[in-house]
């Protein structure tokens, strides 16, 4: 009869004692490190969101960090992927390659975790993808789902509006080069500035506007050279309709006596005389220029002028003359004063 090993043993004093368990050896075994296998975009059947213009101009704008952008990644990998490939990624997506067999439990699962989404996220989501919010019913949370799965399991192209040619449009335009007394200047700056320079000269009337062309004559003043092309592309039929250089010019004074030369500017000057001629006037542009700046001319410098003349005229008066003449009782006679 074998004995028991965990029976109690009798020690030499008479007593038992409970033998001592044994332990199971355990063996170390190594635990094999789970290595992510790197993400491989599949092609799709659509085009590749970095291919889609105007989704590879929203995409630059945001950065990986973007929660939406995170968000969206998990969507098409069910991964959040790393910083530095997240994007890249996300440019890589063509569609969906679900199976025949597993389409449709694909597209609800899609569905579910989209619809998880919050309303302000999911239209986030349709601006990146350049695809349409939707108002009214189409607007509706359920709606914009299904235009979501529907563009994400074959991405095209939904919009013809270049948005980075128009942005690029947007800054050109908003900054303007503005050349030297040129549209959009006001009379009362640059041109000023060369009106200022005559008065200090404290020139004539007559020089002031023979340096800037002849005021009162009929025939054209003598006009910069103007070596632009662009004037041949004016219609002979425009140039014939055209008024005449003394219209133009009572025209020119007619409007500048009623504005304000320093808010006035050459480019509303320019369209008040299309205004009234229904004309282009490219070609009399310098005559209205310079019309314009005889106008200015005379305005302002003459006045300080006048006053200068009177202050010299008041210099040139001999002094004895100026002097008033002694009180009643009182006699000069050289340097001594004797009162009568």
């Amino acid at each position: 009869m074998e004995e028991d090993p965990q029976a109690a043993t009798t020690t030499s004093a008479g007593t038992e004692r409970a033998a001592r368990p044994r332990k199971q050896v355990e063996f170390f075994a190594p635990v094999a490190q789970k290595h992510t296998q790197k993400l491989v975009v599949k092609e799709g059947k659509g085009t590749k969101l970095g291919d889609i213009p105007n989704v590879a101009f929203k995409l630059g704008k945001i950065t990986g960090r973007d929660e939406l952008l995170e968000d969206f990644h998990f969507l098409l990998f069910r991964r959040k992927g790393k910083l530095a490939t997240r994007k890249r990624e996300v440019a890589a997506f063509s569609g969906f390659t679900w199976g025949d067999e597993d389409k449709e439990k694909e597209r609800a699962s899609l569905e579910e975790r989209l619809g998880r989404w919050k309303v302000e996220h999911l239209n986030r989501l349709l601006d990146l993808l350049d695809v349409v919010r939707g108002s009214g019913e189409e607007g509706a949370k359920e709606k914009k789902l299904a235009r979501l799965v529907q563009f994400l399991q074959a991405p095209e192209v939904t919009s013809t509006t270049d948005l980075a040619a128009r942005e690029a449009k947007r800054k050109k335009a908003g900054k303007p080069k503005k050349r030297k007394g040129e549209e959009g200047e006001p009379f009362g700056s640059a041109k000023k500035r060369k009106l200022t320079d005559c008065a200090k000269r404290r020139p004539t009337k007559k020089a002031c506007a023979s340096t800037n062309g002849h005021a009162g004559s009929d025939e054209d003043p003598a006009l910069p050279d103007d070596d632009d092309d662009d004037d041949d592309d004016i219609p002979l039929a425009s140039v014939a309709a055209m008024p005449s250089n003394k219209v133009l010019r009572e025209e020119v004074l007619r409007i500048l006596q009623g504005v304000d030369v320093q808010e006035f500017n050459l480019s509303m000057l320019m369209q008040q005389l299309h205004n009234k001629f229904q004309v282009d006037l490219k070609l009399k542009k310098p005559l209205i220029k310079n019309t314009a700046i005889e106008y200015c001319a005379s305005q302002g410098p003459d006045d300080d002028h006048d006053e200068e003349e009177e202050e010299e005229e008041e210099e040139r008066v001999p002094s004895a003359a100026k002097s008033e003449p002694p009180e009643a009782g009182i006699r000069d006679f050289g340097p001594e004063i004797v009162v009568a």
